[in-house]
């Protein structure tokens, strides 16, 4: 009651007039803000989150024999290293006859009607132009270049020693085509090129095979 505006303004007027002044004002402000920092301060001691200790020891530091020899570090393969310009080479022929399909209309042997003799011609065209593409890619001189190093290591290359033949396109239906689903059943030109990847190792040195007899 004796802080009430009325009480003050018929009981004591000078005090009124008093607290009335901006001076006051601003000292009970501050007085004010000062009371709740104090009041934070507390309260951030009185829950001051306690001390984490880890639940599992410390795993100590690996200890280092000097006297322990040296990891040698392994040499990478080379990306030109045979097996892989072997496999590369199988791939890019895959993907050639991939984008070389055939005429689906075979070719007549002895064409009586001029529908047969168009037929023929396309056919004969769809061979010249894949052979020509065939040579442009330069996949004669690729596969000739691998077959000679497979070669000179001792190593057989199969029917892949004719490939120099003109009439000889790796990878084409004639040879068995792209299908390497089935190697061990169907043994065609890519199957016996891919296979010859696993005949050398990452130094391009041949694998060899030995079987221990008792």
């Amino acid at each position: 009651m004796a802080g009430r505006y009325e009480y003050l303004e018929n009981h004591a007027p000078k005090l009124l007039r008093w607290a009335e002044k901006k001076w006051w004002h601003r000292v009970l402000l501050l007085a004010a803000v000062a009371l709740l920092a104090a009041n934070l301060y507390d309260l951030t001691k009185e829950f001051e989150p306690p001390e984490l200790k880890p639940i599992f020891p410390a795993t100590p530091a690996p200890t280092v024999d000097s006297k322990a020899p040296k990891a040698k570090n392994t040499p990478q393969e080379s990306p030109d290293s045979l097996r892989r310009r072997t496999i590369r080479l199988a791939n890019d022929l895959t993907v050639f006859w991939s984008q070389k399909s055939a005429p689906l209309q075979q070719p007549v042997q002895n064409p009586s009607t001029d529908e047969e003799r168009q037929r023929n011609a396309k056919w004969d065209q769809y061979w010249r132009d894949v052979t020509a593409a065939y040579e442009n890619a330069g996949f004669r001189d690729r596969i000739r270049g691998i077959v000679s190093e497979y070669k000179s290591k001792g190593i057989q290359t199969g029917y892949l020693e004719f490939a120099d033949q003109y009439n000889r396109l790796v990878g084409s239906a004639p040879f068995g085509g792209t299908g390497q689903e089935d190697c061990l059943r169907s043994y065609t030109d890519l199957c016996t090129l891919r296979e010859l990847a696993y005949h050398v190792d990452a130094n391009d040195k041949p694998v060899i095979l030995r079987l221990d007899s008792k």
